[in-house]
């Protein structure tokens, strides 16, 4: 027996309130293209009883992100006391249980179910887009931490062998001030990948992965991902911190005509790169005196010019030192000269890296007040649906904020919680 859909119909528009929070939560809702994940959850539903709408309580856990909700309980008693929230999402006087969320949420978190939610997302910022016709030119790339909730050292019994609460998860070391030995923090848990505009801080793509990845070998699968869904991009820079050098990644950007504005590793000891470059690609007379810029020519590349030093005078040989010029071809090596036009820490260069303080603001405001560090959950799939939630609700918000008109700094304020 087929079995027919009894709740309300996927993409009914919700009743318009009163201004205020919830007006802005109804037009979060309404934008959202989330029919097709509900009329697949639909099919997908076991047999027995009707059960709670799955259009309400796909609303309610979204609302939870938006709310800055920490946890389950936390959404049920919000619903419990907030009658027009409760309406508003399509709940009656009956609210689900803990556990009746906690199995709808562990539904959405099967990965194909949460590529669908991540398919909402894309269509979103194509939606964005048409606001903002110069999305996507500027570009950063950037990792954060986000806890496994889980003791990384506690075990639990799983068919007669010991296993580890969270076998998923790893850890990963960040330089802090506040460690006390060797300057590590050590931390258990994953990472969340994101490409994001720095012009608008817009995220483009974002992706999980266990934290003990490294963030390079991750930069292509992600910007192939973002190319993929977002067709339309063509971005002109990428920028990045250390953590992403490697000559395989500016020639992977190389190769993409993207322009890597990229910090590179210092050696160690601070020894000179290949015996006579400083860390930013600068060139040093036989003094060891980094060379001042003069400045750059097509077809010949960057000029510098010693400024002098103790040997400038001296002659051996019949042959005057220091006293040279230099021209150095950035296309023999972009990871230490930088792009051919903008040389590295140049004014340029300088300018756009700058702008990749962008995407650490878009991660502190995920952490701060969309959820994105207050959980109970663990493991990957779980971490991912969770993770894509809290970007979503930070998308939906710049999107109708930028549909009412707002600027690009207005269209990133949040909605406020309601105590």
């Amino acid at each position: 027996m087929v079995r027919q859909y009894q709740g309300t119909a996927p993409n009914t528009p919700c009743p318009v309130p009163t201004a205020g929070i919830l007006a802005k939560l109804a037009s979060i809702f309404d934008v959202l293209p989330d029919g097709h994940l509900l009329a697949h959850l639909w099919e997908h539903r076991r047999n027995g009883r009707p059960g709670y709408p799955l259009q309400a309580m796909w609303r309610a856990y979204l609302a939870s992100f938006i709310l800055n909700l920490g946890n389950t309980n936390d959404l049920i008693r919000r619903l419990r006391d907030d009658y027009p929230l409760r309406e508003l999402c399509g709940f009656g006087s009956l609210l689900p249980h803990r556990r009746t969320f906690n199995r709808f949420i562990q539904r959405l978190a099967v990965p194909h179910h949460a590529d669908m939610v991540e398919a909402i997302f894309t269509a979103l910022t194509n939606k964005l887009k048409e606001f903002i016709p110069d999305l996507g030119q500027e570009l950063a790339i950037d990792s954060t931490f986000v806890r496994s909730h889980c003791s990384p050292n506690s075990k639990t019994k799983r068919s007669g062998r010991t296993e580890k609460s969270d076998p998923e998860a790893s850890w990963t070391a960040k330089n802090s001030t506040q460690a006390k030995e060797d300057g590590k923090e050590w931390k258990h848990g994953y990472k969340v990948h994101m490409v994001a505009d720095t012009k608008h801080e817009v995220p483009l793509a974002v992706k999980v992965t266990t934290a003990s990845r490294n963030d390079s070998p991750e930069l292509p699968d992600v910007v192939d991902q973002m190319l993929a869904q977002l067709p339309w991009l063509q971005p002109t820079a990428l920028m990045a911190d250390r953590g992403y050098d490697a000559y395989s990644i500016f020639d992977y950007l190389n190769n993409k005509d993207i322009l890597p504005i990229i910090r590179i590793k210092q050696s160690p000891h601070g020894a000179l790169k290949e015996g006579i470059y400083t860390k930013d690609g600068v060139p040093t007379c036989i003094g060891k005196i980094p060379m001042q810029y003069v400045r750059s020519e097509d077809g010949k590349g960057h000029l510098y010019r010693c400024a002098g030093c103790h040997l400038k005078d001296s002659k051996v040989g019949m042959t005057t030192h220091c006293d040279t010029e230099v021209w150095e071809d950035p296309t023999r090596n972009l990871r230490l000269f930088g792009p051919p036009h903008i040389r590295r820490e140049g004014k340029e260069w300088k300018v756009l890296y700058a702008k990749r303080q962008g995407i650490e603001r878009i991660f502190r405001s995920l952490k701060a007040v969309r959820r994105l560090e207050r959980h109970c959950i663990r493991g990957l799939d779980q971490i991912r649906l969770h993770t894509l939630m809290s970007t979503l609700a930070f998308q939906a918000t710049f999107l109708i904020n930028k549909q009412a008109g707002l600027g690009a700094k207005e269209a990133r304020w949040m909605i406020a919680r309601v105590a």
